[in-house]
């Protein structure tokens, strides 16, 4: 079977390129914080130098190895003065499309495990049915609606605070929600604990350099303590039988965004999308790889400035399973989550895609419900 070409869309590559507070950094500090408040996402001055140097470092480590696999041959030819402009143009031409076939081909053989990508989604999508949380999974708890969107806003702030992955976002929502179906004793008293925990506990499946107890007491204003988070820990990790495996919408999004060929900006509206849909408490029962097909319709609906049904053309079809009718009645769900978090002053969202290496999506007329005429508006009604 003949894959598309694999396009590389990392919404983590700020996380990457940016260490997360240290811990002497977070014990100097002085800066109190209200329990389910406001986090600043600033780095000291001098870890930002720090940042920066290693950066330099880096980018000079990636030049020095690009200039290692070309050839002496190569570069000469770069610099013959012919007498035959077309030529050298030609030329040039060949060695960069040369360049980048060969970067292609190696990251889809190293990486892209392209042989196998219809196996393993396929096996994404029946795992996903087996970890399906109720829809109805705040019976029976102290808990309503509102209140786990203001705690689940609360964590994308956190979230956005220490620059984790975007796994660890989903995951951690995924968590709690799992949790409280099972053990339902999420209350006013622990919400903001359990919040964190499950934070704590999915930077520790999905990171390299996980969280520490110390950052969870930190971030709370020492409002939870040492010895509550561990605790929270133990008894979270036993209702859940020690079991993270599920499917995340972004995994999906990534695939589809590949093979539909989608711009980055297109990307991240999905992006965009999915975070939000993280907020809406009637989508938690519906499965990821639906939640991404709904999310990147919209994203492509909003970057183009039209709703239409051949958008989601065959290539969609046949690689994400979805026709538009299997998931066209999420659509309005989550352009009302964007309308009422906007009312509700929800704003973790909005704030982490109003930045440069998200394109400023949360900012676009597109995705403003109080504008007349924009998809978002019309599908809110």
């Amino acid at each position: 079977m003949q894959h598309n070409k694999i396009l590389v869309y990392d919404e983590n590559i700020e996380t990457l390129k940016s260490k997360k507070i240290s811990n002497d950094v977070i014990s100097k500090s002085k800066q109190n914080r209200r329990p389910l408040g406001d986090i600043c996402t600033n780095l000291t001055t001098n870890n930002n130098d720090i940042l920066e140097k290693k950066s330099e470092k880096q980018n000079q480590e990636n030049s020095n190895e690009i200039k290692l696999k070309t050839s002496p041959i190569l570069e000469q030819g770069l610099t013959v003065q012919s007498s035959n402009s077309s030529t050298d143009e030609c030329l040039k031409k060949a060695l960069d499309l040369a360049k980048r076939d060969y970067d292609i081909t190696l990251k889809e053989k190293l990486y892209g495990l392209t042989e196998y990508v219809d196996d393993v989604y396929e096996y994404l999508r029946n795992l996903e049915c087996q970890n399906l949380i109720g829809s109805k999974h705040l019976n029976g708890t102290e808990m309503t609606e509102r209140m786990r969107s203001i705690l689940v806003d609360w964590m994308i702030d956190v979230h956005s605070h220490f620059r984790l992955g975007q796994e660890t976002l989903e995951l951690s929502v995924y968590i709690l929600d799992r949790y409280t179906e099972i053990k339902r004793n999420l209350n006013k008293r622990n919400a903001q604990l359990l919040g964190l925990v499950c934070i704590f506990l999915a930077a520790k499946y999905e990171e390299t350099e996980p969280l520490e107890v110390c950052d969870i007491v930190f971030v709370s204003d020492s409002a939870v303590l040492q010895k509550d988070v561990l605790r929270a820990e133990r008894s979270i990790l036993r209702s859940i039988d020690y079991n993270f495996s599920r499917p995340l919408p972004v995994h999906f999004v990534r695939r589809y965004s590949k093979i539909g060929d989608v711009t980055p900006i297109e990307h991240s509206y999905a992006m965009y999308f999915c975070d939000i849909a993280l907020l809406e408490y009637s989508l938690v029962s519906v499965r990821p790889s639906m939640i991404a097909a709904a999310a990147l319709f919209l994203a492509l609906c909003v970057s183009k400035d039209v709703i239409d049904v051949k958008i989601w053309n065959d290539n969609f079809k046949n690689n994400t399973k979805y026709e538009l009718k299997d998931f066209y009645h999420i659509l309005p769900r989550i352009a009302t989550t964007v309308e009422h978090s906007s009312k509700s002053k929800l704003e973790a969202v909005k704030k982490k895609y109003a930045t440069p290496e998200r394109y400023y999506v949360s900012m676009m007329p597109g995705v403003q419900p109080d504008l007349k005429g924009t998809v978002i508006k019309h599908f809110c009604q």
